[in-house]
Formats: C-alpha cells, structure tokens, sequence
C-alpha cells in the first residue's frame, strides 16, 4: 500500500535526520539541546521516529497488517497533529512547527481517506 509506505519513508527520513543531525533538526523547530537534552532528542525524535516508519513500511507489505497498521498511522498521526495545533495555538511557533503541522495535516488526511476505503467492503 503506497500511502503507509510513503508516510513510513517520511518518518523514517525523519527519524535519521534527527538522530544523526540531531542540532539541525532541533533548530528546524526552534530549540536548542543540552547534552542530557540531546539524548532524549536523538531516542525519542530520532528512535521513535526510526520505528515508526519501519513499522508502517514493513507493515504495507503484508497484507494480513494492512488494516491494523493503517489505523496505528492514522492515529499516531492525528495525534501528532492535534497537539501541534493545540501548540501552535497556544505558544510562539516558528516556520519549522507551521510546515510540521501542514505535514501531519497532510498525512492524516490521506491516511483517513486510504482507511476509509480499506475497510468499506
């Protein structure tokens, strides 16, 4: 299934940027890292990140997974999206966090819209 492989090549391009360039990325979205604070950047941005694109592109080879694994991605990202806003809304953001939230918008709605037509046979 192309869209859970693509949105998992996203995060897993993501996930890479931030555990090998973890400064740069956390510019990107206007902080800076101490050195405890760049571990946790680098498991957590770039660990979590890793895995959940591999999961989501192991996943759209399997049929048997489909479903199930388009539905964790819908929810993670949607999840991922709402407390953006809810930041952005309620913080100073810069453009870094305003194109993350264009992002995960994106991906919410065409993970909905792929789920939606997965499952109404």
């Amino acid at each position: 299934m192309w869209t859970l492989k693509v949105v998992g090549i996203l995060y897993l391009i993501s996930g890479l940027w931030c555990a090998f360039k973890p400064e740069l990325a956390a510019s990107f979205l206007g902080f800076t890292l101490s050195d405890v604070g760049l571990a946790e950047f680098i498991s957590v941005y770039g660990g979590l990140q890793v895995g959940l694109g591999l999961a989501m592109m192991l996943s759209s080879v399997r049929p048997n997974y489909l479903e199930g694994a388009l539905f964790f991605a819908l929810i993670t990202s949607l999840g991922l999206f709402v407390f953006r806003l809810i930041a952005i809304s309620s913080v100073a953001s810069g453009g870094g966090v305003y194109a993350m939230a264009v992002l995960e918008g994106l991906f919410v709605l065409v993970l909905a819209m792929q789920f939606r037509v997965l499952t109404k046979n």
